[in-house]
């Protein structure tokens, strides 16, 4: 059993779904971003997610980066090999 809870937590958390959390939460967070802050969050995220809209309510974070670090060093990797073809 142990050892089917570990494979499983190796696939949640694989490079990929990681990956792909982070571009859904830049897009989603669209939605409750108001100027360069996190603001309060009302109407449907509220209700969907009560402790959220409660969290909100007296704090305010900024967003995720437009770019995560390993995609703004994959990038950079990538311009470098440009620079050095002849």
């Amino acid at each position: 059993m142990e050892r089917l809870v570990f494979w499983l937590w190796a696939r949640v958390v694989s490079r990929s779904v990681y990956e792909l959390s982070g571009r859904l939460a830049r897009r989603l967070q669209t939605v409750v971003t108001r100027g360069d802050r996190i603001g309060r969050v009302r109407g449907l995220f509220a209700a969907i997610a009560p402790p959220l809209g409660s969290w909100t309510a007296a704090r305010d974070a900024r967003p995720i980066a437009p770019q995560s670090f390993r995609e703004q060093w994959r990038d950079d990797l990538g311009r470098r090999a440009e620079n050095r073809r002849p």
